[in-house]
């Protein structure tokens, strides 16, 4: 079977568990916790991260491989501004903040320094579904290109990873290279939501059955593509921090928070240098800084 012409759409949650426990169906969790909302022309499925705050990787993990998003906008503490950083500097910057109409006007003062044009929602938790299908998203079509959340081994069926489908399609018996130990693998199956599928379009949520890797070799953040994979372990010194933090011009303790990756630098003359490679999707990662706060703010362009 082929999972085409279904909607798709993949949402960061933050502080809407209520919402998420109405609409949705609790699924994979880890660090991160993921809820799907299957109906006959389509499946939602919605990232929420549970060890944020103290996780700041748990935040940036949850929004890289979202369209949209749903946080809560009545508690508008520090993390709310660093959420709302995080969601700028990654460009996602459509969705709906949960508010109830005395606090919009305070929320869009908060977000002057940023690009994030919201809708604002206080109704009831299943009218949420229709507002979020009247998002029009985009998608890529061309390469195909999946990146991993997590995985394990299924008796009888070997390796088996979940992800996202970020652009293309991945097939059923599909040679893909993988990214961080440079080999081609072949998908064996595909499911979404539990049901098996010839192939599987662009936005989708997928669990795919690999051949020719063990679980021991994998991690989160890595990604399947139809080429192999160029590497970079260095990104310029120069970080561009969020409008926001005026003042802010330096990091103590910086680390890549991108590609579902949480990557410690280390300075190496007019470059930050990273132990291991990441595969050469962007022109640029997002930052963070361990000391301070926020700790999500900026980006920095790779050194080529």
């Amino acid at each position: 079977m082929a999972c085409g012409r279904m909607y798709h759409f993949n949402v960061f949650a933050y502080g809407v568990e209520e919402i998420l426990r109405e609409v949705s169906k609790k699924g994979t969790e880890s660090d991160i916790r993921l809820y799907n909302r299957k109906e006959e022309d389509g499946v939602m499925t919605f990232i929420e991260p549970i060890k944020y705050p103290d996780k700041v990787s748990s935040l940036t993990d949850s929004i890289y491989p979202t369209d949209l998003f749903i946080i809560n906008g009545e508690n508008l503490d520090k993390y709310f501004a660093e959420t709302v950083i995080a969601l700028d500097l990654f460009g996602k910057t459509r969705g709906i903040i949960v508010a109830s109409e005395d606090k919009q006007s305070t929320i869009r003062k908060l977000l002057k320094d940023t690009n994030i044009q919201p809708e604002f929602f206080s109704g009831r938790p299943m009218e949420i579904i229709d507002r979020i299908k009247a998002f029009k998203i985009e998608r890529n079509e061309q390469d195909t290109l999946v990146v991993i959340d997590h995985y394990f081994k299924v008796k009888s069926v070997g390796t088996v990873i979940l992800g996202f489908v970020l652009s293309g399609k991945i097939r059923k018996h599909q040679d893909l290279y993988l990214s961080g130990i440079n080999r081609e693998v072949q998908v064996r199956s595909i499911q979404v939501n539990d049901v098996d599928f010839d192939e599987a379009e662009a936005g989708t949520r997928v669990g795919v059955a690999l051949k020719n890797v063990e679980v021991e070799e994998l991690s989160r953040g890595m990604f399947l593509a139809e080429k192999p994979f160029e590497y970079t372990n260095q990104v310029k010194d120069s970080v561009v921090f969020h409008k926001s933090l005026k003042g802010r011009d330096t990091m103590s303790d910086p680390y890549i928070s991108d590609l579902m990756n949480f990557v410690k630098c280390n300075p190496e003359g007019d470059a930050y240098t990273t132990r291991f490679k990441l595969p050469l999707l962007k022109d640029s990662f997002v930052m963070a800084d361990q000391n301070g706060f926020p700790r999500v703010v900026g980006y920095s362009k790779v050194k080529r």
